[in-house]
């Protein structure tokens, strides 16, 4: 079963423009910044471009040249270049909520994101198509106390993981 998703627009003319076969994208700084000036945080992240891990208990030290272990009450944040990464948002849903946090005044619906996704893969240029340079993928959620795992080293990873609202 094929799921439909949902692309919001602030601006008739963008959604036109959308339905006219044009994308335009957004920086991962953008959000950031949007995000950070609203108050309900519907759509995401206060941290968007930023990994923290902050376990509850702090972080366990082990000092294996002095043989000594120990706790600080301190975490990790991982940056990345958020003006760097471009992303290009769709919704699971059509919910009055988004509509209102993205000031939505039109919103297409993609009805075969699968489609969608591979026209878009095939208009990239030559150097976006390269090995590494785009991704597409669901966002993944989490809590500044979960583990890491190595998403600290894969900037689209950081990028699009953010703690659940």
């Amino acid at each position: 079963m094929k799921h439909s998703r949902f692309k919001y627009f602030s601006k008739v003319d963008f959604a036109r423009q959308f339905l006219a076969g044009k994308m335009f994208c957004q920086t991962a700084a953008f959000f950031r910044d949007y995000e950070d000036s609203e108050a309900q945080q519907i759509i995401g992240d206060e941290y968007e471009g930023t990994r923290l891990f902050r376990p509850i208990n702090g972080l366990e030290i082990h000092n294996q040249t002095r043989a000594t272990t120990g706790n600080l009450k301190m975490g990790m944040e991982c940056l990345t270049k958020a003006h760097e990464i471009y992303i290009f948002c769709m919704s699971l849903s059509f919910d009055e909520l988004l509509t209102a946090e993205f000031k939505a005044v039109a919103c297409a619906e993609i009805y075969n994101p699968r489609e969608f996704i591979h026209r878009w893969h095939k208009a990239l240029p030559e150097e976006a198509k390269k090995e590494g340079k785009h991704v597409s993928r669901r966002v993944g959620y989490y809590k500044p106390e979960d583990l890491p795992g190595n998403v600290w080293a894969l900037p689209d990873l950081i990028s699009n993981q953010a703690e659940a609202f």
